[in-house]
């Protein structure tokens, strides 16, 4: 298996992850990882920076050196990275634009030998998270939006559209009842803005997924100029 590279610089790399796939080593998890690929490719001085959860798949940049690692998670610290998501959700939202502020409450389940090992509950206690959603297109059963994260919670986009009502597609954890492959959630890491830790800025985009469009041409859901403007 081979690494689709999206962008590279001199101090760090972007790559399209693919569905089914986490990005570094744990308790359960497949191999290869995306960093043993990453490592395969580069060497072992390369690091992610952040993470996108195994059944989502797009944009993740990696660092190659101590100096882009120290300075892009230095960028995500003082919120100066912009992550923009595409997502099929269940339903037929009753608004076009919201902000989802609502607290995460992380829960683990130290005891699971397999499946899902922590998940995300809406609670006043929690850590704050804020994600902005824009409907782009949508029909009475599902609808695809723009999610904007804000923060950068585990599974928060994710949590956040279940507590507003519109489950991701494929994401039973978050309580959706459609199908959308094995591994997989109709969550797309489509695009990310970041500063270059040698200076300037680049903004590197990710193309649909196979899956991800065919679901939306099955249901008649069209996002191609939303995608261009």
């Amino acid at each position: 298996m081979d690494l689709l590279v999206l962008d590279e610089g001199k101090h760090h790399v972007v790559v399209d992850k693919p569905y089914n796939m986490v990005v570094v080593a744990g308790r359960g998890v497949p191999r290869p990882t995306l960093l043993d690929l990453a490592q395969e490719k580069w060497g072992k001085g390369i690091k992610p920076v952040h993470r996108i959860d195994r059944v989502t798949s797009g944009c993740c940049i990696l660092a190659k050196s101590t100096y882009g690692q120290q300075a892009l998670s230095n960028a995500f610290r003082r919120h100066l990275i912009e992550k923009k998501y595409l997502v099929i959700v269940e339903g037929k939202p009753s608004f076009t634009t919201i902000n989802i502020d609502a607290r995460l409450e992380r829960i683990d389940d130290l005891k699971a030998k397999k499946g899902y090992l922590a998940h995300q509950t809406i609670n006043e206690q929690g850590q704050r998270a804020l994600t902005r959603v824009q409907v782009w297109a949508c029909n009475d059963n599902f609808a695809v939006v723009l999610a904007k994260p804000q923060t950068g919670r585990m599974h928060q986009i994710r949590a956040h559209l279940a507590h507003v009502g519109h489950p991701i597609v494929g994401d039973k954890q978050y309580g959706a009842k459609t199908i959308f492959g094995s591994h997989a959630i109709a969550l797309f890491a489509w695009s990310v803005s970041f500063p270059l830790p040698e200076g300037g800025r680049r903004l590197v985009q990710a193309t649909l997924p196979q899956s991800f469009q065919e679901f939306l041409k099955a249901n008649n859901l069209d996002i191609a100029k939303k995608m261009l403007s």
